[in-house]
């Protein structure tokens, strides 16, 4: 503080006498009083900041070393003992981690099956689709198994768990395991495939798109995708039109008037078929025109054809109404008369007053 006071008294007495050789000289030692003075303490601050610096790195590193080990505690002290397993923080992070790396490699895998098969033929990939998805679900088992193991589990002790699971499914589980079940039944036997075309519940028609274990996904002819749980097709009757083979025959049934030629329309209806794209015909499966009966108004026929229904992908309602215009069509063009429903009225008794307006209505004018 002192310095400092001499300093600005010397800075006042050179402003005001700058041409005084006395006190330039003054002022010059006393300039370097102060240099030397500044010089002296130098050592001082230094070792001052060392200590600083040091207190500051020992005080952070208590606390690293402090927090570390809380945080260490935390992860590694058990929070629950199964048996004599006990689980941490730790143990949870660990089972985590390799659950998640397997089901990775395992959903890599199978997309990678799926692109390449699909590629190939797609009747490739439906009559291997399902071998893959069961092998996916088997496979995510199997990871859980490892992941069990890696933290220590012995796998004797799954029982355990199984057990609990089965009191679990037995109280509020049945359906998502009935579901389960029936997935693992369709995916090894295979009785529906990916691509088959099938009918459910007598309402509802489309094709299989997806199999998985729990549900079945079924595109519809309108565009509809429908989740259907698997023990509907376990439990219930289903009609699948491409089983065995894609063939699928229709009845087209049909009337004309009374006084029109059989045979004639015969040869007409044939010809229709023949003629419209859908018609499909073999050795085994062949175009028929059926003569079926007297209708109150019509002489009825049906007129059976088959269809490959994978080359189509449509409703039997569409394909009918294919057929029914060409019919219209040909038959018109053939002077084939369509009928309508007609009805005689025989009046057997009326009043006299009635049968005088009649008669008097129908005299000529």
């Amino acid at each position: 503080m002192k310095k400092a006071i001499l300093v600005i008294c010397f800075a006042i007495l050179v402003i005001l006498s700058p041409f005084s050789p006395t006190l330039a000289n003054l002022t010059n030692q006393e300039n370097n009083h102060i240099a030397i003075f500044e010089i002296s303490i130098l050592p001082d601050l230094i070792k001052i900041k060392s200590n600083l610096q040091e207190k500051i790195y020992v005080w952070f590193r208590d606390q690293g070393i402090t927090t570390g080990s809380k945080i260490k505690n935390i992860i590694y002290s058990p929070i629950i003992t199964i048996g004599k397993t006990p689980f941490s923080l730790a143990t949870l992070i660990k089972f985590l981690i390799t659950l998640v790396i397997g089901l990775y490699v395992l959903k890599w895998v199978k997309r990678r099956f799926e692109q390449i098969l699909s590629n190939r033929s797609p009747e490739l990939y439906s009559r291997f689709i399902s071998l893959i998805t069961l092998g996916y679900y088997l496979g995510i088992f199997i990871v859980f198994i490892i992941a069990l193991s890696v933290i220590g589990v012995d796998i004797s002790q799954i029982t355990i768990i199984l057990g609990a699971l089965g009191v679990g499914i037995g109280f509020g589980l049945q359906t998502i395991a009935n579901n389960f079940i029936s997935g693992i039944i369709l995916l090894s036997e295979r009785a529906i495939k990916v691509g088959d075309i099938v009918e459910v519940g007598g309402n509802l028609t489309g094709e299989i798109k997806r199999i998985n274990m729990r549900s079945t996904v079924i595109r519809t002819y309108d565009g509809l995708d429908v989740i259907v749980p698997n023990a509907e097709f376990i439990s219930n009757r289903v009609t699948t039109w491409t089983y065995d083979d894609d063939w699928r025959r229709l009845h087209i049934p049909f009337g004309v008037a009374y006084g029109s030629d059989p045979q004639q329309v015969a040869k007409v209806a044939y010809e229709v078929a023949q003629e419209t794209p859908l018609t499909s015909e073999d050795k085994q499966h062949k175009t028929k025109v059926l003569f079926t009966g007297f209708g109150d108004s019509s002489l009825d026929f049906s007129l059976i054809v088959w269809c490959r229904m994978h080359r189509l992908r449509k409703s039997t309602k569409e394909l009918i109404s294919d057929y029914y215009f060409n019919l219209y069509q040909k038959l018109s063009e053939a002077g084939i008369e369509i009928p309508f429903p007609q009805r005689d009225i025989h009046i057997r008794s009326l009043s006299d007053q009635i049968q005088k307006k009649l008669k008097e209505s129908f005299k000529p004018k």
